[in-house]
This record gives C-alpha cells, sequence and structure tokens, in this order.
C-alpha cells in the first residue's frame, strides 16, 4: 500500500474552498485534471452519503466517511472500472491561513503500489491547481 500527501495554498476564503468541495456544480468546474473533459457530480456531502463523478467515460466514486467541516472531509474512493482494485481513502483538511487564503491538505491513503500513488499525485497536483483558478475567480 502506498499513500501520498500534497499541501497547497489556495487563495480563496475556507467558506468558498469547502463550498468547491460541497457544490456538486463548482466541483465539475476543477475535479478533473483534463480540463477539456466533461464532468458531472452527484454528492451527498454527509456522514456515510455516496458521491460520484463522471469525468468523460470514466467514474469515480465512494462513501463519505466523515463530514467535519469546514475543518475536514474524509471519503473512499474507487474507480468503477476498476471492480478488482480495493477502495483507497482520501482525506482533506482545510485550514484558514487568513481572510482570503486556506491551506489545504490533501492525503490519498491506500494505494495499491508506488506507481498508483506516482499518478495520483500528479492527477491531484494538476486538480488543486484547477481548485485554486475556480476559487481567485469567485473570491
Amino acid at each position: 500500500m502506498s499513500d501520498l500527501r500534497i499541501e497547497r495554498m489556495v487563495y480563496g476564503p475556507r467558506n468558498l474552498v469547502v463550498s468547491a468541495w460541497r457544490d456538486p456544480a463548482l466541483l465539475a468546474e476543477w475535479f478533473c485534471p483534463n480540463p477539456s473533459m466533461s464532468v458531472m457530480a452527484e454528492l451527498d456531502v454527509t456522514s456515510g452519503g455516496l458521491w460520484r463523478v463522471l469525468m468523460g467515460t470514466s467514474t469515480v466514486s465512494g462513501t463519505y466517511q466523515e463530514v467535519d467541516l469546514p475543518e475536514r472531509l474524509v471519503f473512499s474512493w474507487h474507480w468503477e472500472h476498476e471492480p478488482d482494485t480495493a477502495p483507497s481513502t482520501v482525506r482533506v483538511t482545510f485550514t484558514e491561513r487568513s481572510a482570503d487564503s486556506t491551506e489545504v491538505l490533501l492525503e490519498h491513503l491506500d494505494l495499491a503500489n508506488s506507481d498508483e500513488a506516482s499518478a495520483h499525485t500528479e492527477g491531484w497536483a494538476i486538480t488543486l491547481d484547477r481548485l485554486d483558478q475556480v476559487v481567485r475567480s469567485r473570491a
């Protein structure tokens, strides 16, 4: 098993950064490393609630394991086209650094191996850059 950890400063107020993870329409604007793909999101951001994001022809889904907003969000992660792969866990922590900046700590845990962790690190890095762009455009 492999884990990854990415810290990113997002330039917007924490309530807006958290909304970008809770609002399906807003999440669809940034939650994919490829901006040319169509993205649709279904989110029930409650403990035990289901989430599902369609990115082009791929779908990732899971269950919210912990919803303690505005501080933390924890959810399972499973690619639907990989039914034999065990789900992993994503933990996102939101720390307000100022009125207009929020530190986002993303930890993706229990990935199958280092190759998968490397691929997800690249994808999350691009995706978090896109989150920052969307939040900045609304702040």
